[in-house]
């Protein structure tokens, strides 16, 4: 499961990309392979919580 080590590689915080991009207006990124952080990853809640983060930032509500 190549995806799943890729997870629990060494990193910086700089290596994924942000749900939505700063100045972005109709762009979001989701799943487990986006920086969100003090969260863990490999977590279903992960991805669920990077769908919403992506809609409340593009509803601009966050």
């Amino acid at each position: 499961m190549p995806y799943t080590d890729a997870q629990f590689q060494p990193r910086k915080m700089t290596d994924k990309p942000q749900v939505a991009p700063e100045n972005s207006t109709n762009f979001a990124m989701i799943s487990q392979f986006v920086e969100i952080p003090e969260d863990m990853v490999f977590t279903e809640e992960y991805s669920v919580r990077a769908a919403r983060i992506a809609v409340y930032k593009l509803l601009k509500r966050v």
